[in-house]
Formats: C-alpha cells, sequence, structure tokens
C-alpha cells in the first residue's frame, strides 16, 4: 500500500507535487505564531488537566473516550512534562509548553489537506482538483483553528478520514492489509470520540454495497473478514484505551463522584477505600460497562445552553462561530471558518441534493453518492442528539461538503475559471479573516453577521 500511495504522489507537470504543496501549506497555516496565545485557551483547560491527571494517577471523569488525553500524556511524557503545572483558563504556558502541547495537534491538523487529497485522487478527482480540496482544507480557518489548540478534534478528524481513504485504497486496487488498517483506524476514531461511530458506519456500509455487487462470488469467509476488521478490530481497540485508562488513574479524584461506591472503593484514598471488604470490588469489564453507561448519561445531561452554542441546521451556514479568546481591545480569537469555503460547500450541496432528487439519482455517480452520504451521516445525527452543541461538530461533515463542492465543480462547463475563482476567493476570505483565526491584532470590521460576535 506505502508504495502505491507513494505513486499517486508522484510529481506531476507543474513540476512540483502537489503534496508538498498541500504539506507546506498545511504546516505553515497551523504552526504560523502557534505560541500565540501563550496562556490556556478555551477548552485546554478540560484536555490538560485530564491527560495531566495520568501523571498524578487521580481519577477523573469525561464524557468522552480516553485515547485523544492518552496521546497528550505520553507525548507530554516523551518531552519530561510534569504535572506541577495547573491548568486554568488564562493561566500562562511555563516555557515552550505552549508550543509543545499544541505541535501535535496541529501537525495532525496539517496531514488532513493531504489525506483528503489522496482519497479525492482515489475518488476519481484529476489531480489538480484533489489538489483543490486538499488546499480548501489547509486554508479554512476552522479547520487551521481547531488543530491549534490541545483539542480532540484533529485525532478525530485524521483518524476517521484516514480510515475512509484506506478502505477506498483497498477496495478500488485490493492492495494493502485488506480491511485491516481501516479496522484500526475505525478504532481510534471511535475511541477519540463517540461521533467517529459515523465513519463507522459510512464504511460498514460501502462494504455492504461491495459486497451486494460481488455476490455471485460472495464467500462466509469474506463476510468473517469484514465482521473481524470492521467489528472486533475496533472493539477491541476501544476497549484496550480503557485497560490502560484504568491502569494509570489508581487514586482518587474529582471524576468520583460519577461512580459507584464499589468503582470508587477501587481507587487509592478514596472515601470507600477502607470499605473494600464490604463491597464487591468491580473486575475491569464492570468498570469499563459502568464507566461508558456514566458516559452516556452524563452526555444526556449536559443541555445547559451556552453562548456560543448552536444548532446543527446552523452550521453549514456557520451562522455561530466560537469565541475562544480576548487579548488586547483589538486582538481576538474565534473558532471561525472561511465563509467562502462553508457558504461554497453549503450550496454545492444543496445544487446535488436538488439535483439527485429531480433526476431520481440518475445524475449522481458512485462518488458522489459516496460523499452525499458521508454527508448526511455525520450530519444528520445530530438531529436526536439533545446535549449542547457546538459549530465544530460540523467539521467532519464539513470535509465531505468540500469535496462535493469540487465534485460540482468539476463538472461545471469552463470548470479551469470555476477552480481558479474558488481558489482565489478562498485564499482572500483566509488573509481577509485570519487575525480572528490567530488572534492577531486587528481593527478591519470582520463581523458581517451579528450572530458572529
Amino acid at each position: 500500500m506505502l508504495k502505491e500511495t507513494l505513486e499517486r504522489f508522484r510529481p506531476l507537470n507543474i513540476g512540483t507535487s502537489w503534496p508538498l504543496v498541500l504539506l507546506t501549506v498545511g504546516l505553515i497555516t497551523r504552526f504560523w505564531g502557534l505560541g500565540t496565545p501563550a496562556t490556556v485557551v478555551f477548552d485546554e483547560l478540560h484536555w490538560g488537566r485530564y491527560f495531566s491527571s495520568y501523571f498524578t494517577g487521580n481519577y477523573y471523569f469525561d464524557v468522552h473516550p480516553p485515547l485523544g488525553k492518552l496521546i497528550y500524556a505520553g507525548w507530554a511524557y516523551l518531552w519530561g512534562f510534569t504535572p506541577a503545572f495547573i491548568f486554568e483558563l488564562s493561566a500562562p504556558y511555563q516555557g515552550a509548553w505552549a508550543l509543545i502541547l499544541r505541535g501535535l495537534p496541529a501537525f495532525m491538523g496539517a496531514m488532513l489537506p493531504l489525506i483528503v487529497y489522496g482519497l479525492a485522487l482515489d475518488l476519481g478527482y484529476r489531480p489538480k482538483m484533489a489538489a483543490l480540496a486538499g488546499f480548501l482544507i489547509a486554508i479554512d480557518g476552522a479547520f487551521i483553528g481547531i488543530s491549534r489548540l490541545i483539542l480532540l478534534d484533529p485525532f478525530l478528524l485524521f483518524f476517521g478520514f484516514a480510515a475512509l481513504w484506506s478502505y477506498q485504497r483497498w477496495s478500488k486496487t485490493g492492495l494493502g492489509f485488506g480491511l485491516l488498517i481501516p479496522g484500526v483506524f475505525l478504532g481510534l476514531a471511535v475511541s477519540i470520540k463517540w461521533t467517529g461511530l459515523a465513519f463507522l458506519g459510512l464504511i460498514a456500509l460501502l462494504e455492504l454495497s461491495r459486497l451486494w455487487t460481488q455476490r455471485e462470488s460472495f464467500s462466509p469467509l469474506s463476510m468473517a473478514k469484514g465482521i473481524l476488521a470492521l467489528g472486533i478490530i475496533p472493539m477491541l481497540i476501544y476497549t484496550l484505551q480503557f485497560w490502560i485508562h484504568f491502569a494509570l488513574l489508581t487514586h482518587s479524584g474529582p471524576g468520583d463522584d460519577f461512580m459507584t461506591p464499589a468503582f470508587q472503593a477501587t481507587l487509592e484514598g478514596s472515601r470507600y477505600a477502607l470499605e473494600r471488604g464490604g463491597l464487591q470490588r468491580p473486575h475491569f469489564f464492570e468498570k469499563f460497562v459502568e464507566l461508558n453507561q456514566e458516559m452516556f448519561r452524563a452526555n444526556a445531561r449536559m443541555t445547559t445552553g451556552h453562548p456560543y452554542s448552536s444548532v446543527w441546521y446552523t452550521w453549514p451556514l456557520m451562522f455561530r462561530p466560537i469565541f475562544m479568546w480576548q487579548g488586547g481591545p483589538l486582538e481576538r480569537l474565534s473558532l471561525f471558518g472561511n465563509p467562502v469555503i462553508w457558504w461554497g460547500s453549503t450550496i454545492a450541496v444543496l445544487t446535488i441534493f436538488q439535483t439527485t432528487l429531480w433526476l431520481r439519482l440518475r445524475y449522481l455517480d458512485a462518488t458522489g453518492r459516496l460523499l452525499l452520504l458521508g454527508w448526511l451521516m455525520n450530519l444528520l445525527p445530530f438531529m436526536g442528539i439533545g446535549r449542547v452543541m457546538f459549530i465544530y461538530h460540523y467539521l467532519s461533515a464539513l470535509v465531505f461538503a468540500i469535496l462535493l463542492l469540487v465534485y460540482l465543480a468539476e463538472r461545471l462547463p469552463g470548470s479551469r475559471r470555476v477552480t481558479f475563482t474558488i481558489a482565489l476567493f478562498a485564499l482572500a476570505g483566509f488573509g481577509y479573516f485570519a487575525p480572528w483565526i490567530y488572534g492577531f491584532p486587528s481593527s478591519r470590521p470582520m463581523a458581517w453577521l451579528s450572530s458572529w460576535i
């Protein structure tokens, strides 16, 4: 698979390679001014506290699976992190820790344009159109902003789309390790956030469709391989992270009260620790089930409003960005997308969706159907979720929307001019809204909508 992938990334006729261009743009946009602000910002407070618990052993509780925090803890350990630093909002980072800790998600975020480029190639896009899709990911403010802080979403996006790309690569060429690699990436995605299940569901549907089209040569072995790769392997990865989680968190901590007395009795220093004789100590799988049940209940209880929360149907219009930091009077950091990209991709999705309904799917080829299904599966499940939600929940769906935008542009008359226009206006939007993306001072009026403040 690696050899074939490198072949796809050979230099093109522009004298360089699109992957090199995308990697350069991705790294610059993510790492430029990465140390600003040099203080704890937004949800860095939570994830910083959680991964620090793995150094102290104090039990914490979070509504998301632990893999993302474990990754940060492992990264921090490699750089000699000690839990002496207390994560508080606006607390100044000591030394180079702002750069070190943010460097990992920034790198993961810089890889996403390459993954999208490779996926687009394997979906049949021409190289320049695939590069346009990756370029739009590279310069969108929301993808940039989510990658420049200690957050979980860069891992979710990386693992989720790596799973889809590796599946598409295998189903197209038959090379690689079959469904094994997609299965591993799916397990990692779901272990970051449960929203990674959308990728698992999408790939499972694609595999069932593939088996149906090849039903003449169907064998029980093919189904068994699919169950192993897309069911058992992700579940094993998901379970393993909790074994590591419990092994590291052995002391009483701020998460005790979410758990039953029997669970708390397994934590040293807890109020039930001395009652081990009177409490039946749960084994690993009992603790695993209890924690996941409580995570589900806690997610459902997150109904308290937030000034920057938003509902799912407003996300494609980027109606409510997230304000994250205020420095001086002219310094503002927001999780803010590029209006050209967000609104343009939404128009493309609606155009394709309307045309599809009118022509009863005759307009869409297999690529178009896959992308539209991916967009729907990463957006519509939020209709049934009652917890407070934010615009970053749309980012997975946005990747599919961007791919649909380029898909449509490639099929329009004068596609070369359309492509150039999209790239030019998107680049102009990036430059115009850069102060909000990076938190740099600017007196430029940027709130086109009152809801952006």
